[in-house]
C-alpha cells in the first residue's frame, strides 16, 4: 500500500477545523467536553484515514464530523447513566429508526405533559444545561428546574407502575410521539424545543418533518 504523507490529513483537518469544533459543541452542548470531543475525532479521524486505501478515504467536512457523532455516542454509551426508569442510553442518538422508539416514549407521554417530556429528554439525554434549555424556551432556570423534578417523580412513581401496560394515546399524542423519536433519532434538539414551545401545531410540524419518519412511523 502507497504511504499516505501525513501532512495531506493535516491540511483537510485545518480546512473543517471550524465545523467540527461547532459539531462538536452542538454535541456535547459543554466546551470542555466538546474540545474532548474534538482531540478524540482526530484520534479515530487518523487511525481510520492510515488504515484505508487513498481511494476510499475522502478528507471532507462531512466525513470529520460523521466521526465526531460516531465518537459522541460511543461516549454517550461508556457513561451510562440512569434515571429513575430508562438508562437514557436507550432514549439517546443511535442508529434506531424512530419508530424503535416509539415503545419507550409511549409510557412517558402517557404520565407527563408534553413541557415536562420536552425538557426531560433535553436535559437528562441531550445533557443541555438548564440555563440553556430555559432561554430556549424563554423562561426561568427555577421554572426548568421544578418541570424537570415534576417529570422524574412522574416517571418514577407512576411510569414505573403501568409500563406494562398497554398505552392508549390520542392521535394528535402519536404524531407527537413519532416527532419526538424522530427528534431522538436525527439528534434535532431544535424539534424539541419547537414541541415545547408550540411554536406550530403538531399536525404542521409532523408534515415538515415527514422526510424524517420512518416508512412504519409514516403509516401510523
Amino acid at each position: 500500500m502507497k504511504k499516505k504523507p501525513i501532512n495531506d490529513f493535516q491540511k483537510a483537518w485545518n480546512r473543517s477545523a471550524l465545523t467540527i469544533k461547532r459539531q462538536c459543541l452542538n454535541l456535547t452542548r459543554d466546551r470542555f467536553a466538546a474540545d474532548d470531543l474534538f482531540h478524540d475525532t482526530w484520534l479515530r479521524a487518523f487511525s481510520h484515514w492510515k488504515k484505508r486505501p487513498v481511494a476510499e478515504t475522502t478528507l471532507t467536512s462531512t466525513y470529520f464530523t460523521r466521526i465526531a457523532k460516531h465518537a459522541f455516542i460511543d461516549q454517550y454509551r461508556k457513561a451510562n447513566r440512569t434515571t429513575g426508569l430508562y438508562d437514557t442510553e436507550q432514549l439517546g442518538p443511535t442508529e434506531n429508526t424512530s419508530s424503535e422508539l416509539t415503545y419507550l416514549i409511549e409510557p412517558l407521554m402517557l404520565h407527563l405533559t408534553k413541557k415536562q417530556l420536552g425538557i426531560f429528554l433535553l436535559a437528562d439525554v441531550f445533557k443541555w444545561k438548564l440555563s440553556d434549555i430555559a432561554a430556549a424556551t424563554n423562561t426561568t432556570v427555577g421554572s426548568i428546574k421544578a418541570a424537570l423534578f415534576r417529570a422524574r417523580q412522574n416517571i418514577c412513581k407512576n411510569v414505573r407502575q403501568h409500563i406494562n401496560e398497554k398505552c392508549t394515546l390520542t392521535n394528535e399524542d402519536l404524531l407527537h410521539v413519532q416527532l419526538i423519536a424522530t427528534a431522538l433519532s436525527n439528534e434535532d434538539s431544535l424539534l424539541l424545543i419547537q414541541l415545547i414551545n408550540g411554536t406550530a401545531s403538531t399536525v404542521t410540524l409532523y408534515n415538515q418533518n415527514s422526510h424524517m419518519l420512518s416508512p412504519r412511523a409514516c403509516a401510523a
